[in-house]
């Protein structure tokens, strides 16, 4: 690991002041507390799981340490913990009536959840990851299911992240490969930053984006290794999970690591996406809509644009009215999923179609009431263009066309190449695989579109009057998912 480099992207992150990787490194993290949080309680935060993997090995270090440790809070587990904002307010008010600090012992979830609540208490935190499973250990923000609506909330990032590569290594296997399918989206991720920056929507930071994408190839170069355990394909896929969260605290925004293949992941995480009744990992979410990502930008990419009318297309854009009415029969009745199963139920109507949005399974009933599909709507909605402001939008995608072609292409690897490379890890590279079929993955490329006010390659195809037609067209050629 390139120490320098670390300590440069440490001086830019805006709340992480340490990260320590290392074989018994959690023998530090009673001395990284003393040096952070001097006089102050220490409680450990796990899982039974991780629990046992380090957390019971740190609160005896921490006790020898002679350091003032409360009574652990620990969650059951089983049945599977989620980020769920109950747990946040839970643990909040245990850190706030034992006036503690928090060593987060655990990987995604766990992380998030004392993440929360450190930052409603005012308090920061060290966590002691148990798997390199996620990039959000180091990210700025949380990703919590609150009122069924699965949100980032900003909140400060680790004060120290303490990683012990004997904890990795010994990880379910299906964590770490989890990780390298969320690390693999980084591909597609800057593949969305570029036609963002290309059209001015937003800019590409260049310090961000170097720490991500500057050794991204090297960190996804060893996907064989990691199903063998071996250290430094270990290491080196937690240094790009590690510097993409600092990359996000840099930006002070998950931009530069979260693109397409994440509001897949996210649209899936609100419809409880289940196999065998076990929510699938975020990681295996991502990679297939890593797939699908670079699937539709092949396809859109293939595209000529000189012979676009503009005219045309800005006729056939729908209205305010007319787009929250797509936006509200599109997910009314979809959201947070089957409860009592795994992804949607299996016939489909043409319901959905009517008012120009994808076909839903009108069977899957939002216990949620209207507030999280409001909540759509006003996301979708802030980003929707008027028919003048569309005009001048593709009159300059139409001039930047070849050179942002050049610079997407450029940043992807063939989908091929990247099926290959998740099939090396152990990772799943087909629908079915995560208890998806084509066509649910098909209609997820206009749900995802509509979900978040970033833009990406979704917005391009829609604004362009492409989406409905490149969706139909990747999924019939047969190259594809």
């Amino acid at each position: 690991m390139d120490k320098t480099k670390i300590e440069r992207a440490l001086q830019s992150a805006t709340d992480t002041k340490e990260f320590l990787i290392d074989s018994g490194s959690i023998f530090n993290i009673p001395d990284i507390f003393k040096k952070h949080f001097p006089d102050s309680k220490v409680t450990i935060v796990a899982d039974d799981n991780t629990y046992m993997a380090a957390g019971r090995v740190i609160n005896d270090k921490l006790k020898s340490a002679g350091l003032h440790v409360i009574k652990q809070f620990v969650f059951p587990g089983l049945p599977m913990l989620h980020a769920d904002y109950k747990h946040v307010e839970n643990l909040r008010n245990f850190l706030k009536k034992h006036n503690a600090i928090a060593v987060a012992v655990g990987s995604g979830t766990i992380n998030d959840i004392v993440k929360l609540a450190s930052q409603e208490n005012n308090q920061k935190y060290i966590v002691a990851p148990t798997a390199a499973s996620v990039d959000g250990y180091s990210a700025f923000g949380a990703s919590i299911l609150m009122n069924g609506f699965k949100q980032t909330i900003k909140c400060a990032a680790p004060l120290a992240i303490v990683a012990d590569i004997q904890v990795l290594k010994n990880a379910p296997p299906e964590m770490t490969a989890a990780g390298y399918a969320d690390l693999l989206g980084k591909i597609t991720a800057g593949a969305d930053w570029i036609i963002s920056d290309s059209i001015g929507v937003e800019d590409i930071g260049t310090t961000s984006w170097k720490m991500v994408q500057k050794d991204l190839r090297k960190w996804i170069s060893q996907p064989k290794k990691l199903l063998k355990g071996d250290s430094q394909a270990i290491e080196n896929l937690f240094e790009g999970l590690i510097m993409s969260g600092l990359a996000m605290q840099t930006q002070t925004s998950s931009r530069p690591a979260s693109g397409t293949e994440h509001l897949f992941s996210h649209t899936w995480e609100m419809q409880n996406l289940k196999k065998d009744g076990i929510p699938i990992s975020h990681g295996f979410k991502v990679g297939i809509g890593t797939l699908a990502a670079s699937a539709i930008m092949e396809t859109i990419f293939s595209k000529e644009i000189k012979s676009i009318d503009i005219d045309k297309a800005c006729a056939k854009y729908p209205s305010l009215e007319e787009r929250e009415k797509q936006v509200r029969n599109a997910f009314s009745g979809t959201l947070i999923g089957n409860r009592n199963g795994g992804g949607w139920a299996d016939s489909q109507s043409n319901e959905g179609k009517q008012n120009g949005g994808p076909c839903i399974d009108r069977r899957i009933v939002d216990q949620t009431g209207d507030g999280v599909v409001d909540m759509i709507v006003a996301t979708s909605l802030a980003k929707h263009l008027t028919k003048e402001r569309l005009r001048d939008r593709l009159k300059l995608i139409r001039s930047q066309w070849n050179d942002m072609r050049l610079k997407v292409r450029n940043q992807l690897l063939p989908f091929s190449e990247l099926k290959e490379m998740l099939t090396s890890a152990n990772c799943p590279i087909t629908p079915d695989q995560i208890n998806l079929s084509r066509e649910q993955v098909k209609e997820t490329f206009f749900l995802a579109q509509m979900i978040r006010e970033r833009y990406t390659v979704l917005d391009l195809a829609y604004e362009l009057g492409w989406l409905e037609d490149c969706a139909e067209e990747t999924f019939s050629s047969g190259a594809y998912l």
